[in-house]
Order: C-alpha cells, then sequence, then structure tokens
C-alpha cells in the first residue's frame, strides 16, 4: 500500500551502538478487541534503515524497513509492558509521531490510554492524535509514499498549508486540555485508508471526531 498524503524525522547525535540498542517507535495505533482487551500496535524502523551508515544489517526492500509488534492486555499499562518484554531492545518513545485510536477504543479507553502517555517520561506532548473508523492496526500496516516513515508522512500532511481541512487535527496536549474543559469540545482528525489508496487525514471542513459523540 502507498500514502495518498504527506509529515518529523530523527535528529541529533546518534552512536551506532546506541542505535542498535534501541526498539524506536515512530507511530502508535491502539484498539480495542472484542474480549475488551487493549490492543497495541507499534511501528519499529530497523536501524539499518533510518541509518545506512550504521551498517547494522539488513537488505533493501520494504518488508526489512519497519517492524510492526502487536500486544494486548487489559490496560494499556499492560500492553505496553509486553511490547517491552516481546523486543530485545528498550522501547523508546521520545520519536513518536503519532498516535492513532480505532473508533471503539477512542470511545472506551482513550481518556485513560492518553493519561499513560502523559506520564511518560519520554513522550512528547506535541504527538499528533488521530482517529480512525476502522482498526488502528490497519493504518500502521500502510507504506508511505512521500516521506521516510508512515509517523513522518502523516505528520507533514497534518502540517502543509495545502491540506488546510486538517486544521482540527490536535496533539495530545491540546486534546486532553479540550478534554478537561467544561466549555470546549475535545475534538480532532479522522484517518482513513483513500479509496485509491494509502491513506487521508480529514479535519474541519469535511468531518473531525468528537470525543463526547455517543
Amino acid at each position: 500500500m502507498g500514502l495518498f498524503f504527506a509529515s518529523v524525522f530523527l535528529t541529533g547525535c546518534w552512536s551506532a551502538k546506541e542505535v542498535n540498542d534501541l526498539a524506536i517507535i515512530n507511530i502508535i495505533g491502539i484498539d480495542q478487541t472484542e474480549t475488551g482487551e487493549i490492543e497495541v500496535s507499534t511501528l519499529i524502523p530497523k536501524p539499518s534503515f533510518l541509518f545506512p551508515q550504521t551498517n547494522l544489517g539488513g537488505q533493501g526492500g520494504d518488508q526489512n524497513k519497519f517492524l510492526i509488534e502487536t500486544t494486548t492486555g487489559e490496560s494499556i499499562f499492560e500492553a505496553m509492558g509486553k511490547l517491552s518484554k516481546s523486543i530485545s531492545e528498550r522501547v523508546y518513545l521520545g520519536h513518536t509521531n503519532v498516535i492513532i485510536f480505532g473508533e471503539k477504543a477512542a470511545r472506551e479507553t482513550m481518556e485513560s490510554s492518553l493519561d499513560f502517555f502523559r506520564r511518560e517520561n519520554e513522550f512528547r506532548p506535541n504527538i499528533l492524535l488521530l482517529v480512525t473508523k476502522g482498526k488502528a492496526s490497519e493504518i500502521i500496516q500502510t507504506s508511505p509514499e512521500l516521506n521516510s516513515t508512515l509517523g513522518q508522512e502523516i505528520r507533514d500532511m497534518v502540517k502543509s498549508d495545502l491540506f488546510a481541512s486538517t486544521k482540527m487535527v490536535k496533539d495530545i496536549s491540546q486534546f486532553m486540555k479540550d478534554l478537561s474543559s467544561n466549555t470546549t469540545d475535545p475534538v480532532t482528525g479522522v484517518i482513513m485508508p483513500a479509496k485509491e489508496k494509502g491513506v487521508e487525514v480529514e479535519g474541519e471542513k469535511r468531518e473531525r471526531w468528537n470525543r463526547r459523540d455517543t
């Protein structure tokens, strides 16, 4: 699959050893299973793709650029804990670009899930927050068309002045502020598969997602 639309890449000084010891999560998808558990899907670019000069191994091809890991738990805390145990490298959230909630998870568990990330020291407060009408895990499996990673592609699409309708897309800090307000509805953008290929983000002029909708 490709992407319809256009997003921050990794910067700073990283040694080959440091990169090889980290699982740098680029994008997170949160769904709710039929049994009510939280399902967390993460997209992790492989170090050999992000930093080819480190020569950490790996061949060409999209299938070798990213690792998709999915875990479940009774809470977001439990699911993220299982994620940390399922991979040998230390999970690093400092370069996460986007969090996507499936609609069911958004309605049932969004507030508690966002509280987990708010308390996470590595997690930046300006991470974009989106909702999809299907499963977030399906969006995460989409391949970027115009950028190196899916999270960066989505972020660039939202920031681009060419897509004025995405201005309703909020980051986590803005959304949680609205969530606790008695006068402001917490809303953000909707992301979904495009009709032809990839994904597209909708915002104020076409569609928005309201946390208090039922």
